[in-house]
């Protein structure tokens, strides 16, 4: 019964640090693209 909670503690923690993740490197993607325009417009 006490594992079972944990697993699905861990299993949910697990799935959100993923999506955490994918986030975050959108993020970064996006920035790229960005700062790639400004250094295109700025030559």
């Amino acid at each position: 019964m006490e594992t079972d909670r944990v697993n699905k503690t861990y299993r949910y923690s697990t799935n959100q640090f993923s999506n955490h993740n994918s986030f975050h490197y959108s993020l970064i993607i996006f920035f790229f693209l960005l700062m790639n325009k400004m250094i295109l417009m700025l030559n």
